[in-house]
């Protein structure tokens, strides 16, 4: 999905506004059908007498700028998914801890002082919310057990000084009885306890609670989980480790969207998850008036990896009418409106904050509503076509 033609047109929002009603579907068919109606053009003039032939350059110089001419009715201001139910302010932070030494024992304590030191700079009179990146907490814990995680003290201390709600990444362990089903996942403790760890994220609110915990569905194969675990159950324990491995993380229980309070509902994507719209606008479909990314991206290195992850950020917003805030362990943190217009993006491979006012929206675009239709409508008219086709076919040879 990665390779899907419409990620090309991440670096230029104002010509796929359109998404909120086809997804990201709709600007691979656009780039696919301009070829179609270019080569058109070009066969019509070079290869053949065709009379039409300026019939055929105007199509494709029609359909190519139709994103452009509709703009002015896809962005009125007055439409519903424009109207904004109110707005946060929101501190992105980027550690910039190397992933592959992130969860050794010698330097979890210089990771919370850099959290702590990110959180704290400067004036925190009006932010809302701190977001930290994907697996940020620097070890595996349990939900219920964060509070009395004495590592996490300096964190607890500045929550409860400024008042202010983090939502973070951390590694998850969850504890299974004997009785009742195992996931393929788990694996037995020392103490004979049965656990599997989940990627997930969790609320930390400044009076000591926790909110229940995200956990990540979407699995980077053989990176985080085992593609059809289920029937390939002696491949368990061959990841390949791109820094924080636990080897297959475990399936979530449910999909939730993180409440910080009655007005702010969220929508979660943790890394890879960002890149498929379809499982997005689920969040939105929920109730989530605001999204967040929060990743790793340093296991790319300097590549154009991290930029093409965070590009599909813009791919997000459009989609769903929502604004969105992106905090990478390092790579690309920034933040997008309900337009995919990025701001606030930081640069690679440095310790740093961004931050900005978000808007709330609540209204649900077409997308939103019913999904990729385009994709299934196109691979009915496939079907019909390859049928047509082989009946043509038995015909002429009967």
């Amino acid at each position: 999905s990665w390779a899907n033609l419409g990620h090309a047109l991440t670096g230029a929002p104002f010509m796929i506004q359109y998404l909120e009603f086809t997804g990201v579907l709709g600007a691979t068919f656009h780039i696919l059908l301009a070829n179609v109606l270019i080569f058109a053009t070009y066969r019509a003039f070079t290869q053949t007498k065709d009379k039409f032939k300026f019939l055929w350059a105007g199509a494709a110089f029609t359909w190519i700028l139709l994103p452009v001419f509709l703009l002015p009715l896809i962005l009125n201001p007055e439409r519903a998914v424009f109207q904004s139910s109110g707005d946060v302010r929101v501190r992105v932070i980027q550690p910039n801890i190397d992933p592959f030494q992130k969860f050794e024992i010698t330097n979890r304590e210089e990771q919370v002082r850099i959290f702590c030191k990110q959180m704290s700079a400067g004036s925190t009179n009006d932010i809302d919310l701190f977001l930290l990146p994907e697996t940020a907490l620097p070890r595996a814990s349990v939900r219920t057990d964060l509070r009395n995680d004495r590592l996490l003290i300096p964190i607890w201390q500045l929550l409860d000084s400024t008042k202010i709600p983090l939502l973070t990444g951390y590694t998850e362990r969850r504890i299974f009885e004997k009785v009742g089903k195992i996931p393929l996942s788990a694996r037995v403790s020392r103490e004979g306890l049965w656990y599997d760890h989940c990627n997930a994220a969790i609320v930390m609110f400044p009076d000591g609670s926790v909110s229940p915990s995200y956990q990540k569905s979407k699995m980077v194969p053989m990176v985080e989980r085992t593609p059809f675990l289920e029937q390939l159950t002696f491949l368990k324990d061959y990841n390949i480790d791109l820094g924080g491995g636990f080897s297959s993380y475990g399936l979530p229980d449910s999909n939730i969207l993180m409440g910080v309070n009655d007005s702010l509902r969220i929508g979660m994507m943790v890394c890879y998850e960002s890149e498929f719209g379809d499982f997005v606008r689920l969040e939105t479909k929920r109730g989530a008036n605001l999204l967040t990314i929060i990743t790793n991206d340093g296991w790319w290195g300097n590549t154009s990896g991290y930029i093409q992850h965070a590009g599909f950020t813009v791919l997000r917003a459009i989609e769903n009418r929502r604004s969105i805030a992106r905090s990478a362990n390092t790579g690309r943190s920034l933040f997008s409106d309900e337009k995919g217009n990025i701001s606030g993006a930081t640069e690679w491979w440095k310790e740093t904050y961004t931050e900005a006012d978000l808007k709330l929206f609540e209204s649900k675009t077409f997308y939103v509503e019913h999904g990729d239709w385009l994709g299934y409508f196109c691979l009915m008219v496939s079907g019909l076509f390859v049928l047509v086709s082989l009946v043509r076919k038995y015909f002429i040879k009967h």
